[in-house]
């Protein structure tokens, strides 16, 4: 009898010590080949403060800037070989508020055609856009290297926090765009 425990004993500790854990999934790992395909857009969101400096080493935001991206009608392909095209139309909903003043919102459609190369850091998680135009996806706020927040085999997702100084103006602008892979 004692020889049956010992030996269930050691059957259930092997068994418990082999099994794995079923739930880990694959790191999905951001490069060239991977992030290649063709993605719909499914979000556009761009928070800016306008700032000026009121005394030495003292600034004051007096407006800011909310756009918001919806009505995606955009083809954005990224090739294998570093390059990319992207093309079509949105809708931004513009709001702009004075600091102690009043808000205006406008809305408008944004239509661009693009192209040029683009580039991967996975040390960074970074992903560098060289545009022919001046203005990815049609935004003058934003900069050209994103930050890589979530990326898999369906979906991708980049933001950015950008600061431009046109004296005596600050501009400060955080972006965030999503896309799905079709």
């Amino acid at each position: 009898m004692k020889f049956l425990k010992i030996t269930f004993f050691l059957f259930l500790s092997l068994t418990l010590i082999s099994c794995s854990d079923s739930d880990e999934t694959p790191i999905y790992t951001l490069s060239t080949s991977n992030i290649a395909g063709t993605y719909n857009m499914n979000s556009f969101n761009v928070d800016v403060d306008l700032s000026t400096e009121v005394t030495t080493g003292v600034s004051a935001t007096f407006s800011t800037i909310k756009i918001i991206g919806d009505i995606f009608q955009i083809d954005f392909v990224l090739n294998s070989s570093g390059s990319y095209t992207v093309s079509g139309q949105y809708s931004v909903t513009t709001t702009t508020s004075v600091v102690g003043g009043t808000s205006t919102e406008d809305s408008s459609i944004v239509s661009f055609t693009d192209s040029g190369t683009f580039s991967v850091n996975a040390t960074e998680n970074t992903i560098t856009f060289n545009s022919s135009q001046d203005d990815f996806l049609g935004n003058e706020y934003l900069d050209k290297t994103f930050n890589v927040t979530v990326f898999n085999e369906t979906s991708f997702t980049i933001t950015q926090e950008a600061e431009k100084t046109i004296e005596p103006i600050t501009t400060k602008a955080n972006g965030e765009v999503k896309f799905v892979r079709q």
